[in-house]
């Protein structure tokens, strides 16, 4: 009975037990981190966006350089944006898919170890974008700001390569 009882108790216990431990010991996660690079293709029905679109979004590069690239099919149309910036460096051009200068855009670090991308279109509206990775790899998440900080909308990513 009382072998029962610790079992029990260790069942219950383990995971919050644990839980510090991998905290510790798991380095802190940030955009230019291994488990961000990859293609991601946009989970439209797990996302929180006024519209269905089809996406997909490369990023690729190391801990100071990244490249970005993102397809966006909607409406039978393709369009999207490329760049390649270093972390915290100077804005660099963003590139239409067909090669054009289409505004600006960089790549920040956040105090917290995290990375942001800012992008500002010569027309539109500046989008400011988070991503964060979960913990299997598999799902990215994709937070995207308007400039006073309210979330305008959240993608959801599945990996694909």
């Amino acid at each position: 009975m009382a072998s029962a009882r610790w079992v029990a108790l260790i069942a219950i216990a383990a995971p919050t037990l644990a839980a510090p431990v991998q905290a510790e010991t798991r380095p802190a996660q940030t955009a230019a981190a291994p488990e961000v690079r990859g293609t991601w293709e946009l989970d439209a029905g797990a996302s929180a966006h006024e519209r269905v679109i089809g996406e997909t979004v490369v990023i690729g590069g190391d801990e100071t350089n990244v490249t970005y690239s993102a397809t966006v099919r909607f409406q039978g149309k393709v369009t999207g944006a490329r760049f390649a910036a270093t972390v915290d460096g100077p804005e660099v051009p963003l590139m239409s898919l067909a090669g054009n200068v289409v505004g600006r855009a960089r790549i920040r670090r956040l105090p917290s170890g995290r990375t942001i991308t800012e992008m500002t279109p010569d027309v539109g509206i500046r989008r400011i974008i988070e991503h964060r990775v979960s913990i299997d790899g598999k799902t990215l998440l994709s937070l995207l700001y308007d400039p006073s900080g309210a979330v305008l909308s959240i993608l959801v990513f599945r990996r694909t390569v």
